[in-house]
Order: C-alpha cells, then structure tokens, then sequence
C-alpha cells in the first residue's frame, strides 16, 4: 500500500469514528439501559400537595455518568420528569399528568420532592 493510501485509510477511520461519537450524543443512551431504581409514590402520601392526575407514579432513576435521568411511569406511560430525560425523544412530557397549582393561579404544585426522591434513588 501507498502512503498516500494509508492516509485515506486513516482519515476515513477518523471520519467514521466521530460520526459514531457524534451520532451517539444526539441520541443519547440506549433505551435498554437499566434504570438502577425505582419506587411508587401514591398521592396517599402527599395529600393536597400530590403533582399528578394519577393517584399513583413509579419514579426512576438511570445514572448517566455525573447526570440523572429521571422517569415516571404512570398508567403504563412513561414521562420524562427532569432535564436530562427530556433528552430522549421516546418519553411523553411530564405536563401531561402535572397538575395546576389551585392557590397560585397559572402555576403548577411543586413537583421537587419527587424529583429529589428520584434523585435519591441513583
């Protein structure tokens, strides 16, 4: 082989290499990896400050190097519920099932200690 052949090699390996690379940020990680926890919360629990239209959610919790995904499965769909999971295009939009703050009109009940039990789950 040629050195000018063994350049094009090279560069072809290299182009192919951070197609991959990129190709997997945007599509973030495989669906079939497992989520470390999870937990059922029941609005049971929560009395008038419960965030859901559901009475009852499964949060869990995939460690995604230093990042969180967060997802709750309520009513066999499932519902990206920070930042992170909002990544994955295959999860529905936790606003579905969030509901509104009764005592502060146009804004939702506080939705942190599910995130932070979510968190705690990693």
């Amino acid at each position: 082989m040629s050195t000018h052949s063994n350049k094009a090699t090279s560069r072809r390996i290299k182009c192919l290499s951070y197609g991959f690379f990129v190709a997997s940020l945007l599509l973030g990680p495989a669906p079939h990896a497992a989520y470390a926890n999870s937990a059922k919360i029941s609005s049971s629990e929560f009395g008038a400050k419960w965030p859901f239209k559901v009475k009852e959610v499964e949060v869990r919790c995939r460690s995604l190097g230093q990042l969180k995904e967060l997802v709750v499965i309520a009513d066999g769909k499932s519902y990206a519920l920070n930042g992170t999971a909002k990544r994955d295009r295959s999860l529905r939009d936790i606003e579905e099932i969030w509901l509104p703050d009764p005592s502060i009109p146009g804004t939702k009940i506080n939705i942190g200690p599910i995130i932070e039990r979510g968190k705690g789950l990693c």
